[in-house]
């Protein structure tokens, strides 16, 4: 694993490079289907081009004016957007190239009976660049910071999708006494580039720090006024360098996890896809199943966990089935009263 406290150059020379067109997306076709797959959703390579060929214009004003507030790091800021009242506070945490956006509904439907907090890791929408290399202990300890900057490191209910998932774990076992549940949406879990390796004959994740990378697809179910800002917000060449740097990391981030796994005492709420992203591709193997199998293993840490299949829902479960996220947090939120 790569020195945690000593940044490392974060690589340009692939978007620097005069790269042919069809060269550049057939590299970004490559990189994101294979993590695509080691993420257990569908390939993005047709998202992507169509992305890249929408011709309508963008309005970038928006970008000027945060809608929440910069909380200062030390040697960066990050953004936060929280909304209602209340002693328990709900963080949202994206998954890989996600947008905070993404959470804004829930968060919006939740905020009358708790404080609902989306924020933008470094790099991405309205936060600074932040160091390398983006680990997942240095993006859970970003994310510690800003709770205490924010007065809010009480009372935590987290929820993490995807690469999101391994970032709300490790946040977790680093403040213990001040969460009460975790939610795993679709999470990444830190075997699977081991145990879906085998049902495939290339990379998984790019072998050298030298890849191109562009914006992942934008959850259909998403509303127009948040598709454009993600567009537009995922053109700036710091979210570019946040994407490249995280996925840099990834594997060393889900080695870290594994070797320092850790059990919780609070309620975790398990919730998978229900769809199968590989139907109809026999070359696909058995991933769908071992991803399954990957998601049920998330049981074993805690002795309350519980797991939701989300029937009809891709790998954004929280744009496809919001209700779910909403219910598992008021589960969470009960258990927690009853427990006073």
């Amino acid at each position: 694993m790569k020195k945690l406290d000593k940044e490392s150059k974060a690589s340009t020379a692939s978007s620097q490079r005069d790269v042919p067109h069809d060269q550049e997306l057939q590299a970004r076709r490559y990189y994101l289907s294979r993590l695509a797959m080691a993420c257990g959703t569908l390939s993005l390579s047709n998202a992507t081009i169509a992305q890249e060929t929408d011709d309508s214009p963008l309005d970038f004003g928006f970008i000027k004016k945060p809608p929440g507030e910069l909380y200062s790091l030390g040697r960066h800021r990050l953004h936060s957007l929280c909304m209602g009242e209340s002693d328990v506070t709900v963080l949202f945490e994206p998954g890989l190239g996600g947008s905070a956006l993404e959470w804004l509904p829930i968060a919006e439907s939740i905020s009358s009976n708790v404080r609902a907090c989306i924020y933008d890791r470094a790099g991405y929408a309205w936060s600074d660049p932040g160091s390398n290399p983006r680990h997942v202990v240095l993006l859970a300890r970003e994310a510690k910071q800003l709770l205490i900057a924010m007065k809010t490191n009480s009372n935590l209910i987290l929820v993490g999708h995807s690469f999101g998932g391994l970032i709300m774990r490790q946040l977790a076992s680093i403040m213990p006494g001040s969460v009460i549940g975790l939610i795993l949406v679709d999470a990444s879990h830190e075997d699977q580039f081991t145990r879906l390796a085998g049902e495939s004959n290339v990379a998984m994740l790019p072998t050298s720090n030298n890849f191109v990378v562009s914006a992942p697809e934008l959850p259909s179910g998403l509303r127009d006024d948040i598709k454009r800002k993600i567009r537009a917000l995922s053109r700036m060449r710091k979210t570019y360098t946040a994407l490249h740097a995280e996925i840099e990391s990834f594997r060393d981030s889900c080695d870290y996890i594994k070797a320092n796994r850790k059990s919780f005492h609070f309620p975790v709420k398990i919730i998978s896809r229900g769809s199968d992203p590989y139907a109809g591709d026999n070359a696909a193997g058995n991933k769908d199943k071992i991803w399954h199998e990957l998601q049920t293993e998330f049981l074993s840490l805690s002795e309350t966990a519980t797991q939701i299949i989300a029937d009809d829902s891709g790998h954004h479960v929280h744009v496809d089935r919001p209700e779910l996220i909403e219910d598992a947090i008021d589960k969470i939120l009960t258990m927690h009263i009853s427990a006073k």
